[in-house]
């Protein structure tokens, strides 16, 4: 520690400014925090061996890997155990859960698919070298973009499938809210991916001031809207009797997403209520009238009074 701090004073003595200095300091840190991360990923290492040995495997080799963290680059040494007919495995990277040849960490990856909702490719990677340690290119940003959603399509589609072939309870619940809307990933110019989400709830609650949804469920697809709403579709037939249900829905009206592809999913119910919210609607009241501006806000006191 003393030796960290001798180094961090050398640091700020040296650089000619502030921003150097910083920019000195973030450097130092990473690969502080990534020293201590591998010493403690080897250590780790250590505990699962007997497990595996009295399974039948034995240490094959050790390899080297390097994974980029948000708080740096850790490389790291770890054992790859195999057993005759099976398949060799690295014991850490599971009990970790460290995905097989990729680069950056799950939390990196997250992050930088969220980010890629707000803005381009190219803007993820300059937000990325701007405040972070590391870098990445556009092109890994729409590959981690396109890794994220595969692998969220699939984990739906066997969640979905349990649902299917499980002995459903049937709920019978007295409201049931479905809402819709496309989430556009900035990605390049020429093409820009959408990310399609459907959620279901029973209502909301109160809690202190606050108020929460009662038994949410989420559904999203790269592919299409039509692939979401099946997977609504399916969901609802193995988890609800909705007979005696009331279900309201909400979306912006928007290609995939009306009033149609609402009923369809929902099928039987009691009675199904369709609304739009109130910012479509003055927005297409806008639009309407926009030879005729004075009559707007007339036209959006009657919706109101209605």
């Amino acid at each position: 520690m003393e030796n960290s701090v001798a180094e961090i004073i050398k640091i700020i003595k040296a650089s000619n400014n502030a921003i150097e200095m910083e920019r000195k300091l973030i450097i130092f840190f990473a690969q502080f925090v990534g020293e201590l991360m591998r010493m403690a990923l080897e250590a780790i290492d250590d505990e699962p061996q007997k497990e595996w040995r009295e399974k039948g495997y034995r240490v094959e080799r050790s390899d080297t890997r390097t994974i980029q963290f948000l708080f740096g680059a850790v490389t790291f040494t770890r054992r790859r155990m195999k057993k005759p007919g099976e398949t060799g495995v690295y014991a850490l990277d599971q009990s970790c859960g460290f995905e097989k040849g990729k680069r950056y960490s799950l939390l990196a990856q997250r992050q930088v698919a969220e980010l890629s909702t707000k803005v381009v490719y190219r803007g993820v990677e300059k937000a990325v070298e701007l405040f972070t340690s590391f870098t990445m290119s556009h092109g890994q940003v729409k590959n981690i973009v396109d890794q994220i959603g595969a692998v969220q399509g699939e984990w739906t589609n066997h969640h979905l499938e349990e649902l299917s072939v499980r002995l459903p309870e049937n709920r019978q619940v007295p409201v049931l809210v479905v809402e819709g809307d496309g989430l556009l990933i900035k990605g390049t110019k020429k093409k820009r991916k959408e990310i399609h989400r459907v959620q279901v709830s029973e209502g909301v609650e109160r809690n202190g001031k606050r108020t929460e949804l009662v038994r949410p469920y989420y559904f999203s697809s790269l592919k299409s809207s039509a692939d979401v709403w099946q997977q609504l579709e399916t969901y609802l037939s193995a988890t609800y009797d909705l007979s005696n249900t009331i279900v309201l829905s909400n979306v912006d009206g928007g290609s995939g997403y009306c009033i149609n592809h609402c009923e369809q999913a929902i099928g039987l119910c009691r009675q199904h209520i369709h609304f739009i919210d109130r910012y479509h609607v003055h927005a297409k009241i806008k639009s309407r009238l926009g030879f005729c501006k004075d009559l707007e806000k007339p036209m959006k006191q009657a919706v109101w009074a209605h």
